[in-house]
């Protein structure tokens, strides 16, 4: 059936595609060192896993730009407005001690926000 596409059973042909359902496999994005930008958006465009930095909190915003960066909400927006299902946060400044209200930018903008640890494995979200 994989080689030809058709198979015969008991007299009866069966096609590759009447069996098998064509399905896309995981799929992600990785954005870092850069400010907001339409081809961040496209590059995200529907993945289940966007890592993307969260350099800097939304207060420092200028600082954010002026070093062309992201801030935690800018990552948790390019992540909602791109449709991505899980955005890892990444390239954080390390004045960030607590890196909770990042977390929290990020979740205010999308629902689904993680920040591994070093050595963590961060799962690809379940496909239903």
């Amino acid at each position: 059936l994989e080689r030809s596409g058709i198979v015969e059973v008991d007299g009866v042909i069966h096609r590759k595609e009447q069996v098998t359902t064509t399905r896309p496999g995981p799929a992600f994005a990785y954005a870092l060192d850069t400010a907001p930008c339409d081809a961040i958006e496209e590059l995200a465009d529907g993945v289940d896993l966007l890592v993307c930095e969260a350099t800097f909190a939304d207060a420092e915003r200028d600082l954010a730009t002026a070093s062309g960066h992201l801030t935690a909400g800018e990552a948790g927006r390019i992540a909602a407005r791109a449709g991505a299902r899980r955005l890892l946060l990444t390239h954080v400044s390390a004045r960030y001690h607590d890196i909770g209200v990042l977390i929290d930018e990020a979740r205010r903008e999308h629902p689904d926000v993680v920040f591994p640890s070093d050595l963590d494995v961060v799962a690809f979200p379940p496909r239903h």
